[in-house]
């Protein structure tokens, strides 16, 4: 029996993969989505966030075992949605660490990611090298986005961070309040954070119920994911196939070096197989995109496919994590809070305010604060508090609205340290060879840090907030779960690996969607913006499509 031959098939099921398939379904083309994990039954049996901690047999953290498989993430609620790392290894230098967070699950990191969506902007200062788009060319599809998904936030007229179409902002809770008096006295902004939530009834899904789980997988919908705003959107076409478990090995070319395909792998039986389409978009996420690209070598790409620029795999970029301080706010102590703040499921921002108008006399670009207050079943401060039975359980009570932290994020620059490979002596369970990622913060991003932990202690200071624990840091990279990069776009094929929608310079029917494409990081997130691209990406795709121009 032959096999179908697809109009596209599309390697993950996360932001960037979710948004085309909706895209290319609804236009009409026949879909294959191949997911290298399996579907999960987030909405119902799968779902334990309404477990208490203590019947689990570690109180809802990993047994020392499970924690050599999992990333820093994983607990007991979110462990069957990550990534085995025993099973999907990657390396690294032996003195340069990098955490790799990985889902591998049908929706990917959408599952448990952190929601907050902020526009980019024009915002430059024309170091290295310059994104082939502008706002405008994004701003429509940022409005799709946010009609589609549902991001609550506030309008603030801040120039380099864009309003949006918002749902009602978030609440700020009584700490976050005490918060902002300093920010004012200090000229700074704080405002709620803007969070794929929804806080009233949206497009089928309920407003959120604040059980402080999001991290946890979201059973409501009330959290943006993919399977539950994307692909049910792509399977009511009838032209959409699911294949999970496929762990996608190589892109195949045929004789004249186009892509006719993608050869993957059964996760369970270990079988390989091979899927044909006319098109290839490739959104498992920014490394792992990378990674299959680097895998597909031929005569036609002997350094990996669609790599004539030597750029594949270089361009490395995300955000560093630094300046970690909780405190307390003396007015707040033993104070009933009017909601129940541990289950708010945003927080409130504090704008990037380096390098806008003026410039800074030791580092380039900029970063934000990410603000909380409050706590949790665990609050993590306790263990700050000196103390032990009854009495601490009483006093950590007695102070929990009190409780406000932040932490920052920060524009990690592009530089030729930083970049991913394939490691030839290491393969994966399935006999894949696997990355390895070279990442090192610079003396940019070192003064930044420098910058961030002496403006986190005055807006405490300023707001009167007493500094219960303060960690300089940095995270180690990766940490943020942000990379970017890697497969770059550009409007010179000689430096660049795609065009400005996503389109591969040497393949003509290759896309590549997803963070891989990014030209650099900003200090903001990045996903809502790899869905603006994916669509923008897909919209052309169509088009191309449609004019003969991909076969």
């Amino acid at each position: 029996m032959s096999q179908p031959i697809y109009d596209c098939i599309i390697v993950g099921s996360g932001a960037a993969g979710g948004m085309a398939a909706q895209k290319l379904c609804r236009a009409g083309l026949q879909v294959l989505m191949l997911e290298a994990g399996r579907s999960v039954d987030y909405l119902g049996k799968e779902n334990y966030k309404h477990k208490m901690p203590w019947e689990f047999k570690h109180r809802g953290f990993l047994s020392p075992e499970e924690k050599k498989r999992y990333s820093y993430v994983a607990n007991a609620y979110n462990k069957h949605v990550l990534a085995d790392e025993i099973q999907n290894p990657y390396t690294t230098p032996p003195d340069k660490p990098f955490v790799w967070v990985r889902s591998r699950c049908v929706g990917g990191k959408t599952l448990h990611w952190g929601r907050m969506s902020f526009r980019w902007s024009d915002l430059r200062d024309g170091y290295g090298v310059d994104w082939p788009i502008s706002y405008k060319d994004l701003e429509p599809y940022y409005e799709y986005v946010e009609k589609l998904v549902g991001i609550s936030g506030s309008q603030e007229k801040i120039s380099h961070l864009p309003d949006g179409i918002f749902l009602p902002p978030l609440p700020l809770r009584c700490g976050e309040m005490e918060l902002r008096k300093g920010c004012e006295k200090m000229g700074l902004k704080l405002i709620p954070n803007r969070i794929a939530v929804t806080t009233k009834d949206y497009a089928g899904r309920p407003k959120c119920h604040f059980c402080g789980h999001c991290s946890n997988v979201c059973e409501t919908g009330s959290m943006f994911t993919s399977p539950t705003v994307f692909l049910p959107i792509a399977q009511k076409s009838g032209r959409f196939t699911l294949r999970p478990n496929s762990i996608a090995r190589e892109i195949l070319l045929d004789e004249n070096g186009k892509a006719r395909g993608v050869a993957y792998i059964d996760a369970l039986s270990h079988q390989s197989y091979e899927a044909h389409s006319k098109v290839v978009v490739l959104a498992a996420s920014t490394f792992e995109s990378t990674r299959l690209l680097l895998n597909s070598k031929s005569r036609f790409f002997p350094s990996g496919l669609a790599n004539s620029s030597g750029q594949l795999g270089k361009n490395l970029c995300e955000h560093i994590m630094a300046a970690s301080i909780t405190g307390i706010a003396p007015r707040l102590k033993g104070k009933r809070p009017s909601y129940p703040e541990d289950g708010h499921p945003g927080g409130t921002y504090i704008p990037r305010f380096r390098n806008v108008t003026d410039r800074h006399a030791k580092f380039i670009r900029g970063y934000s604060f990410e603000c909380d207050s409050g706590t949790d079943i665990f609050p993590s401060y306790a263990a700050d508090l000196p103390g032990f039975g009854s009495s601490w359980k009483r006093e950590i009570k007695r102070i929990w609205p009190s409780i406000v932290s932040m932490g920052t994020n920060g524009e990690v620059l592009v530089s030729e340290k930083n970049f991913v490979e394939i490691d030839p002596d290491v393969k994966d369970a399935w006999d894949i060879p696997v990355l390895k990622i070279h990442l090192e913060f610079g003396p940019n991003e070192k003064a930044m840090v420098a910058d961030m932990g002496a403006m986190a202690q005055e807006i405490f200071k300023t707001a009167g907030v007493e500094v219960l624990s303060f960690h300089k840091g940095p995270l180690p990279p990766g940490w943020s779960i942000h990379e970017m990069g890697t497969a770059r776009m550009g409007n010179d094929p000689r430096t660049s690996v795609l065009n400005s929608f996503g389109q591969s310079h040497d393949v003509k029917n290759l896309f590549v969607i997803d963070g891989s494409q990014m030209v650099s990081a900003t200090c903001l997130e990045p996903t809502i913006t790899i869905m603006a691209l994916a669509a923008r990406d897909s919209d052309y795709l169509i088009e191309e499509f449609r004019r003969g121009n991909l076969s």
